[in-house]
């Protein structure tokens, strides 16, 4: 019987999830997200104040680097996570180097150094703690080399990127941020082979995550009470605005979020990689509310853009159900499933197409009327979820 001391116990080597594990997100993940949402609300609020077109790159380059921290920090949670003193300090420093991408994100005119020291701080902070796993997991040695490989060589690019001159540094680092999202791709054959990915603690980091992000919507949505006179159009507005977000939440918790992800490694990526559409849908909804709010311009081309939004939050919902399934032990019930779930996925796509043929004309009407029509498309989104919902259960019941 080996001897275990009380180090040995409190540094413990993180190992990989198992097929059976029941592990699920933690108070540190909780405490984690926070600050990544945090981050993305003062970046939401430095574009509401400077809505241009620097102002939108600027907030292209915060956004894709917070995602991308946070994501790779999910995955491999989502492999060898443990809350353990090493993973708790790794947490730390990672939060660290966050604070300051977030405050140099907000000022990249004056701060773009400290914007690239800290990313690459946060990204060799990664592969540290990847190869810390691999020295007692084996078998994923190559794709942690294959990432070192890769990150090395976007590393330099991404520090070169900074002598380039006015815009052309932030087109670089949008277009390298975009590379680096197709890491899975470089190395897909790697994860092929790696079943140790915890497709349960993915489906609960991203739900928490959308729901914090939902709540910086929701903030947004409450504006209009601050700024404005409490009247009774105003608190009508405003209760529509809580409405709308009432229903985003429905639609995702109930059609996507429960469910399963398929255990194909590139539907996982995939899945994955529609929340950062979501995300940014519903974060520049936050943006557009808070301009419409503060300005009280009630007609304009935000109006249109707000529409175009909600049709891309109905496509998003509707791609990430391709990526889901119903696990049943009766073969009938499946089937029956999968054809309510295209069905669905169609009346979603639809009720998009209709938001994006009518946006033009939301440009000449009051934007009440607007977020009303909004949050009647969701409705009709989540009536005839609920439709199928009835209809499957009845026929289980019926199989039984």
């Amino acid at each position: 019987m080996p001897h275990y001391t009380i180090w040995d116990v409190i540094f413990r080597r993180p190992k990989l999830y198992s097929v059976s594990t029941k592990d699920r997100a933690d108070w540190l993940d909780l405490f984690y997200d926070l600050l990544f949402v945090g981050l993305i609300a003062i970046m939401n609020t430095a574009f509401v104040y400077n809505f241009s077109f620097v102002g939108f790159l600027h907030f292209m380059i915060g956004f894709l680097a917070i995602w991308l921290i946070w994501l790779r920090n999910t995955f491999y949670s989502a492999r060898a996570r443990m809350n353990d003193t090493y993973h708790r300090l790794f947490v730390l420093f990672k939060m660290g180097t966050m604070m300051f991408i977030g405050v140099a994100a907000v000022k990249l005119a004056t701060h773009a150094y400290l914007f690239v020291i800290a990313y690459i701080i946060a990204r060799l902070l990664q592969l540290f703690i990847y190869w810390f796993a691999s020295q007692t997991n084996m078998h994923i040695r190559k794709l942690v080399w294959q990432m070192t490989a890769f990150y090395l060589i976007w590393m330099l690019l991404f520090w070169l990127s900074y002598f380039l001159p006015g815009l052309w540094r932030y087109f670089a680092w949008i277009a390298l941020l975009f590379v680096e999202l197709s890491i899975p791709w470089v190395v897909i054959e790697e994860y092929h082979h790696d079943s140790s990915i915890h497709t349960p603690f993915l489906n609960e980091r991203f739900g928490l995550f959308t729901l914090l992000v939902l709540a910086e919507l929701l903030i947004s949505a409450l504006l209009n009470i601050q700024v404005n006179d409490l009247n009774f159009d105003n608190f009508i507005l405003s209760f529509v605005n809580l409405v709308y977000v009432f229903a985003i939440w429905w639609i995702y918790y109930d059609q996507v979020s429960h469910r399963r992800i398929h255990q194909s490694v590139i539907q996982v990526y995939w899945w994955t990689q529609a929340h950062l559409l979501l995300f940014f849908f519903l974060s520049f909804q936050g943006i557009l509310l808070r301009i419409i709010m503060l300005t009280e311009d009630r007609f304009s081309l935000k109006n249109m853009l707000f529409l175009v939004l909600v049709a891309g939050i109905l496509f998003v919902i509707s791609l990430m159900k391709k990526f889901m399934t119903y696990g049943s032990k009766v073969s009938l019930i499946n089937v029956f499933w999968k054809t309510r779930y295209q069905r669905l996925i169609y009346w979603n796509v639809i009720l998009g197409l209709i938001a994006c043929a009518l946006s033009p004309l939301a440009i000449y009407i009051q934007f009440r009327f607007v977020l009303a029509f909004a949050t009647l498309l969701l409705v009709c989104s989540i009536s005839y979820a609920m439709k199928l919902w009835a209809q499957g259960i009845i026929y289980s019941k019926t199989i039984d």
